[in-house]
């Protein structure tokens, strides 16, 4: 009985050891597929300085010729109660000849220690960007944070800007408690914050006008 004994205590302490290194070599093997420690922030600043490289030179890849404008301007200011208001477009076009849009990013800045600005007005949208939202084959998203506005916008399915069809109203601002003079300008700091590609990687050549009001 004794000897019974010892061969089983035998045979569990063989099976425990053998557990162990099953569970050592599964944890080293982990060990040795685990993904390495990688800076994806620092990796995403890196890629953008690489795929943005051709916007230094605006128009690279694009057909002779083809420039934008797009303008800040007031539509209309009043005085309601002693506080000045005013709603502002964003307006732009693209010439000679019609031109496909499959991307655009706007940041705006503007003075907010002289004044108010209402949310992002999503109904004030070009229809052709809430379109590409509806259909399932784009995105649009627009935001008001800290004295900026912003705008991203991307489709599969571009839309088609026409020299006769005027300047599209991209989008509106409204602001409120205005202490003149209060600026409205594109932030142009860096190549990427405002632009209009037809591609997703070329960058149109574009002239940004801001406002002051």
């Amino acid at each position: 009985m004794k000897a019974i004994k010892l061969i089983a205590l035998a045979f569990l302490t063989v099976l425990a050891v053998g557990t162990i290194m099953v569970i050592t070599s599964c944890d080293k093997q982990d060990t040795e597929i685990e993904e390495p420690y990688y800076d994806w922030e620092q990796a995403r600043k890196e890629g953008k300085a690489l795929l943005r490289s051709s916007y230094e030179q605006p128009g690279k890849g694009l057909p002779t010729g083809i420039m934008g404008k797009a303008n800040i301007m007031a539509k209309a200011i009043g005085i309601s109660n002693g506080r000045k208001w005013a709603i502002v477009e964003v307006k732009a076009n693209i010439s000679p000849s019609t031109f496909p849009i499959s991307s655009i990013s706007m940041i705006i800045d503007y003075d907010e220690t002289k004044m108010y600005a209402q949310p992002f007005d999503y109904s004030s949208l070009h229809p052709q960007l809430t379109a590409s939202l509806a259909s399932g084959q784009g995105g649009v998203f627009g935001s008001r944070v800290g004295g900026r506005f912003y705008l991203c916008y991307f489709s599969i399915t571009p839309m088609m800007f026409t020299p006769s069809a005027g300047s599209y109203i991209i989008f509106k601002m409204v602001f409120e408690d205005i202490q003149s003079p209060a600026f409205v300008n594109f932030d142009l700091t860096s190549p990427w914050n405002c632009e209009f590609s037809p591609d997703g990687w070329n960058a149109i050549p574009f002239i940004w006008t801001g406002t002051t009001l």
